[in-house]
């Protein structure tokens, strides 16, 4: 039986009002396509898509699109330039017609508008006695409703999320979650596939490394026969190389669920964009071994004995790793806390030096009054001093 698609979706950032996104998809482990798009004023735009050669002629480029429209159900997807194979691609998209209610009422509100300003308009021509003030009403209105659904149809072209046509006339009245049944994808929750691998001193380096199964190919020199055996690993079950023996093996660990909100170190683990997101995630889970030690349950780096950052925290319970996470985050919330209140009793009701003062109104201008929002102490930098203000609590 045929893997089920996995479709994920991330959020790579936001900027001048836009969003942009990344669907991937995957089958077991492999991901075999992605599709970027933006969205702005909840407008989605495509703005790339690939499937990998091997996985092409399956769907799936199909499936992507159908999980963007499932996310923007009552909204038409802008394609934007295509080329020869793009075109062709989307005009074998399944797609229904959907009737805009909101644009086929503003241009019956037009029509009426447009025959009432000219049958008054008529009257002017004739001489009779017209109401102005009405035309200049109905006329406002009309600008302003031809801006409204100006390049605008009162009938929405959808991606069908399903290929079923008795079904088709439904879609509007469909939630999100009805669209992503139909369209049977699998999206959560998910399981992924985890082994360790362990290699010792003779290699470069040395050590173990949690990783997935996609990490196991030919680039990272195993042969296919190598990259079989270890997916087929039972949890608990260790492959020998042939080739170093001992000095090389992989086990394979209980599956890890992939949580809905999936934080940053997860998403580039799981799902890299580019291969610095790879190596990125890799560096931050090899660390809680060369670079933290565990305490009473509690993980700390090395380096400064601090508690880490909430994403690596994640990716460690992820993968697996042998600590608290509620009382790692506790210890950090702690520290951050006691650091904080240090802070304020150094520094409240410090005046800032002259270049502070210069730098603050070259940010801020003149006359403004800044505010320290860790001490509360706000400043006049016109006069240079400060201005009192109640103290917030540590």
């Amino acid at each position: 039986m045929a893997q089920p698609i996995q479709i994920h979706s991330i959020h790579r950032g936001t900027h001048h009002g836009q969003d942009d996104y990344t669907v991937v998809a995957s089958i077991g482990d492999v991901r075999v396509g992605h599709l970027d798009y933006s969205c702005y004023q909840g407008v989605p735009s495509i703005a790339f898509i690939e499937v990998s050669p091997d996985h092409r002629r399956r769907g799936i480029a199909t499936a992507l699109a159908q999980a963007l429209q499932a996310a923007h159900p009552q909204q038409e997807i802008e394609f934007g330039m295509l080329t020869a194979d793009g075109a062709a691609w989307r005009h074998s998209l399944p797609m229904v017609a959907i009737p805009d209610k909101v644009v086929a009422e503003a241009n019956a509100e037009l029509e009426l508008a447009r025959r009432e300003r000219e049958a008054l308009l008529s009257k002017v021509k004739l001489g009779e006695r017209a109401n102005f003030d009405r035309i200049n009403v109905l006329h406002d209105r009309i600008d302003e409703i031809e801006q409204e659904v100006f390049g605008k149809s009162a009938v929405k072209q959808l991606i069908a999320i399903t290929n079923d046509e008795s079904n088709m006339e439904n879609k509007e009245a469909m939630t999100r979650g009805d669209m992503l049944q139909a369209a049977a994808l699998q999206l959560e929750p998910l399981r992924a596939k985890l082994f360790t691998a362990h290699l010792d001193a003779s290699f470069e380096q040395p050590g173990e490394r949690v990783q997935l199964e996609r990490h196991f190919n030919a680039e990272a020199g195993y042969s296919d026969d190598d990259v079989a055996r270890i997916r087929s690993l039972k949890v608990g079950e260790s492959w020998t190389c042939p080739d170093y023996g001992p000095s090389h093996t992989v086990t394979r660990l209980p599956d890890a669920e992939i949580p809905e909100d999936k934080s940053e170190y997860i998403r580039k683990y799981l799902w890299p964009i580019t291969p610095g997101d790879a190596k990125e995630a890799q560096h931050v889970l090899d660390g809680f071994e060369s670079r933290a030690r565990v305490e009473a349950g509690i993980v700390r780096w090395l380096s400064n004995r601090q508690v880490p950052p909430q994403p690596v925290l994640d990716l460690w319970k992820f993968a697996g790793k042998p600590f608290e996470i509620e009382r790692s985050a506790k210890a950090r919330d702690t520290e951050i806390s006691d650091f904080l209140a240090q802070y304020r009793a150094i520094n409240a009701g410090r005046k800032p030096s002259q270049e502070q003062f210069s730098e603050m109104r070259s940010v801020f201008g003149q006359a403004a009054q800044p505010m320290n929002v860790v001490t509360g102490d706000q400043y006049d930098l016109e006069r240079e001093q400060i201005v009192q203000r109640p103290r917030m609590k540590p």
